[in-house]
């Protein structure tokens, strides 16, 4: 597995600085480092990281929780530009499809490791539910069905990319599949509440 380079951290701050790390070396890599280059990347012994994480298991559910929290920042951070409901639904949903072309490896990790504790289902549903209320925020009555069906749209463009499988009749234009899904989450929100525009 890859080394990490070396990176200080404050005292009492392990556990973040380890996780940190991970993630770091995760994106860079696409995989994660062994224990004894995570300890060496915060410069604590090779047994240090045991305190704070009780298996390799532990470690990737904690590094998926994590990734769940930074991608509901980034959809929060992209609804906050618009101002229109169906706008913010938009943004939400592309900033959705970005996080997750952008970091493959985290994305991964994150649905391998979604139901592995309490902490990653809660991060888990926390990501989700700006979904669901980005289009109960568009006046649909029951946003749970029409959020179940927008993110298996997104989640699953995310995965095509991921794995380079070409949609038939696009001819590889990976830009304008992903314009198709979020066209059709806002028309999904559209006709649950009957407006066509």
């Amino acid at each position: 597995m890859g080394d990490v380079p070396s990176a200080p951290y404050h005292h009492g701050e392990l556990r973040p600085a380890l996780i940190a790390a991970a993630l770091d070396a995760l994106d860079r890599d696409g995989e994660l480092p062994s224990w004894r280059a995570l300890a060496r990347a915060c410069s604590v012994s090779h047994t240090a990281p045991y305190r704070h994480f009780q298996s390799y298991e532990d470690l990737q559910a904690a590094l998926a929780a994590e990734c769940f929290r930074r991608l509901a920042k980034k959809i929060d951070a992209a609804r906050a530009r618009p101002t229109a409901p169906f706008d913010k639904l938009r943004a939400g949903s592309a900033a959705y499809i970005a996080f997750g072309r952008a970091h493959p490896a985290w994305y991964r990790l994150m649905f391998e490791h979604v139901n592995a504790t309490d902490e990653t289902r809660a991060a888990g549903a926390a990501a989700y539910a700006t979904l669901v209320d980005a289009i109960a925020a568009c006046g649909v009555r029951e946003p749970l069905p029409i959020a179940a069906s927008v993110w298996a749209a997104q989640h699953g463009v995310v995965d095509l990319l991921r794995l380079k499988v070409r949609a038939p009749g696009l001819h590889g234009d990976e830009d304008a599949l992903i314009e198709r899904v979020l066209d059709s989450t806002v028309s999904q929100a559209r006709v649950a509440i009957g407006k066509r525009r």
